[in-house]
């Protein structure tokens, strides 16, 4: 099952999540891809104001729907995806997720380059 996730290549906190996703949660055939490489993806993360992230079937998934179904593909946190499906969760995750991506565009600064070196 090959999932791909787009995200926003012009906010450093995105490109630091995305890289910990790939790096640390396991996920079999994951594809990692700025949204703004294909102009269709772009323009629903720009409508969802969400990352993107595609199923084994191409299916979209936004906000905190997007969050469950890369938990569940992971090899090590899949069991979080349960948990986190209990009924009145996924709502509050995904209030949670509107309320960090309104606020992203303070949260999103690439990180500072050492000068002089």
């Amino acid at each position: 099952m090959a999932i791909t996730i787009y995200y926003d290549e012009d906010c450093g906190t995105c490109k630091r999540i995305v890289g910990l996703i790939k790096s640390f949660f396991s996920i079999p055939h994951l594809q990692v891809l700025p949204g703004q490489k294909d102009p269709k993806i772009l323009e629903k993360m720009e409508q969802q104001n969400s990352w993107v992230v595609k199923d084994h079937q191409g299916q979209d998934h936004f906000k905190f729907d997007a969050v469950l179904l890369v938990l569940g593909n992971s090899r090590y946190f899949f069991p979080l995806r349960y948990a986190l499906s209990i009924p009145g969760i996924p709502w509050v995750g995904t209030r949670i997720y509107d309320f960090v991506a309104l606020r992203r565009n303070r949260n999103c600064a690439a990180p500072a380059t050492k000068r002089g070196h």
